[in-house]
């Protein structure tokens, strides 16, 4: 790929690296948001790249330290665990209260390559107020409990990913909850947050942490390093409400951040559904309130989940796979899930459905009783469709997609969503909506965009998405006055693309509303690349605009209950959550905000007319 995420090669360089007396260590020059960027690397593992390390970094520190701060005791004294790279330390370091950070890591080679290749990174070093100590932490801290030497407002676990089953026990976390404070807050990383490869030791460790102090919260957080989000647990031996926070005092700190900002914070504990069901965690979510893990939860046994992907079927571009992460149809023998590989990306897998989640559902809830027409350009695997036709006010649905092999695998191994696109309401237009769009005239309450913008693979319009002003203004006028338009906007991997989605509505909906959504996706599938995030890395990002202003609070929630809709992601908590963007990318909006135009209202009436190719 190109910088910008092209077809051309970029060479991806070793420019640092050694073998520890612990682990392989590699710093990597590869790209990041189209710009040339160092990675490290340990075990072949990413921890972070020089141009997205704040998002985690951040997510580790930020959050504790302004429960902390609001609860009425100012956070002093820090005990960290792992991180030798000193990224954490030098988060909890910008805050002002902050007089001592104790650092244990036992390999002292990753702090000389962290200073070499990232200063920004590894500040904390030639800070007085941090002390690294390159001892076994977990040695460490139980000579400390043993001897009441040491206090601490604040506990980081920061390792690799790499369970330490052996050392993950109620007696390592009784001795961290005695180095803390009465009202002390441990934060730990725990791992990709949908690998169920590690779903046993996620639910262990949540599980050990609600046995060890009376609160504990998962946190979900978006990281663009890692290709899926990633789990955090955060625990206390008092009773803490994560989603108060004085954000007058968090202001007073002055930090400039990159991906933390009060939104966000809300966020982070919007704990999905999904996530919680793999790890067999029975929650009632209810919204704006962080998730509290109970005793209770954890008494379930664990479901044995298929691991791995098994190829059954191929051809030409296109590929079905068996995995726990594709779409379980109803129709289809339990546990019997698969999604589709087309022109090197991922349909009807975990990530694929909850995109086409953020571009339906949001918009259905806030259009109400309204949304009663809805156009789908390019959803052939009929998810989108699904969705609509669940809430009982919608009349019409057309699906209008040129993919002919995508329409003929649905029927093949997906009968029902086959079933939804055969729908009396459900009108099925085979056409290249660029052609199709043209002839139409009619007015819906939503268009859903599907088109794929995959600029990896060789250009056709089954790779690429119209992003021309004139089709952009098409589209507005097939909208109803309080009509909606939703439309992928690429990925924090992709600022120049999501940069030009984004002025393209501003341009047609200047006098209405336009609003970006961040959420996880699917990693594309790539070959013969060494490392990864090339052309895209969470969060994505999907555009809902309307020619009238519009308030994502304005949802009736107990009119969705009523509907009794089992989505894989959506809950009034990650309504909330995906309108959170990250810091830097609301000041980049913001900014593009105030360069935007009004190119004027298309005029619409009568009924849709497909070209007869259709």
């Amino acid at each position: 790929p190109t910088l910008a995420g092209g077809n051309s090669d970029v060479e991806q360089l070793l420019v640092d690296g050694m073998n520890t007396t612990f682990q392989n260590a590699e710093v990597w020059r590869t790209a990041c948001a189209e710009h040339r960027c160092l990675e490290l690397h340990l075990d072949g593992s990413r921890q972070f790249s020089e141009r997205f390390e704040r998002y985690y970094h951040e997510a580790m520190a930020f959050p504790a330290l302004n429960i902390l701060a609001s609860s009425g005791s100012p956070p002093k004294r820090v005990l960290m665990l792992g991180g030798g790279d000193g990224g954490v330390a030098t988060c909890v370091l910008e805050w002002s209260s902050i007089e001592h950070v104790t650092l244990l890591d036992i390999d002292a080679d990753v702090a000389k390559l962290a200073k070499r290749n990232f200063p920004v990174v590894a500040k904390s070093f030639s800070d007085p107020r941090f002390v690294p100590l390159h001892v076994d932490a977990f040695q460490w801290v139980y000579e400390q409990s043993q001897a009441h030497a040491a206090q601490f407002d604040l506990a980081i676990i920061d390792f690799t990913d790499e369970p330490l089953e052996s050392h993950w026990t109620p007696e390592f976390f009784q001795a961290i909850r005695s180095l803390l404070t009465p009202s002390g807050v441990l934060v730990q990383n725990i791992a990709d947050a949908d690998d169920r490869t590690t779903v046993a030791n996620l639910r262990r460790l949540l599980h050990i942490h609600q046995w060890t102090f009376h609160s504990t919260y998962a946190m979900t957080v978006t990281v663009p390093d890692y290709m899926a989000e990633y789990s955090l647990a955060l625990s206390s031996a008092v009773a803490i409400e994560p989603m108060k926070v004085d954000w007058k005092l968090w202001e007073q700190q002055g930090v400039r951040t990159v991906y933390y900002s009060p939104e966000v914070h809300q966020a982070i504990f919007a704990t999905p559904p999904s996530i919680l069901r793999m790890v067999e965690i029975a929650v009632e979510v209810a919204p704006g309130v962080a998730v509290a893990l109970r005793a209770g939860n954890f008494e379930a046994p664990m479901t044995k989940w298929p691991l791995g992907n098994t190829l059954i079927h191929d051809e030409p571009d296109y590929y079905v796979y068996r995995s726990a992460f594709g779409h379980c149809d109803p129709a289809m023998p339990e546990g019997d899930c698969r999604f589709v590989v087309a022109n090197m990306r991922r349909y009807l897998s975990h990530y694929s459905l909850l995109t086409d989640e953020a571009a339906t559902l949001p918009a259905m809830n806030m259009l109400g009783a309204r949304a009663r027409r809805v156009l789908v350009l390019g959803g052939g695997t009929g998810y989108v469709a699904s969705l609509a036709l669940q809430y009982p006010q919608v009349e019409r649905v057309v699906v209008v997609d040129a993919d002919e092999a995508m329409h003929r695998l649905v029927h093949e191994h997906f009968p029902t969503l086959a079933k939804v696109l055969r729908e009396r309401r459900v009108e099925f237009i085979v056409a290249e909506p660029y052609d199709w769009i043209p002839g139409c005239s009619g007015e819906f309450d939503l268009i859903v965009n599907s088109i794929r913008h995959t600029s990896w693979t060789e250009a056709s319009r089954l790779t690429r998405a119209p992003l021309t002003s004139h089709f952009l203004a098409k589209l507005r006028g097939l909208l109803a006055p309080h009509g909606m338009l939703a439309q992928e906007a690429g990925t924090i991997q992709t600022p120049r693309h999501t940069a030009r989605v984004m002025a393209l509505h501003r341009a047609a909906f200047g006098s209405g509303s336009v609003r970006p959504m961040a959420h996880g996706f699917d990693a594309t599938v790539y070959a013969g690349l060494e490392l990864d995030g090339h052309f895209a890395r969470p969060p994505a990002f999907t555009v809902l605009s309307s020619p009238s202003h519009f308030n994502p609070e304005d949802v009736d929630w107990a009119a969705w209950r009523e509907l009794d809709i089992a989505p894989l992601r959506y809950t009034p908590n990650w309504h909330r959550a995906i309108f959170a963007i990250p810091a830097e990318s609301q000041r980049l909006f913001a900014a593009a905000a105030s360069a935007s135009g009004d190119i004027g209202s298309w005029a619409s009436s009568g009924a849709c007319s497909p070209p007869s190719a259709g």
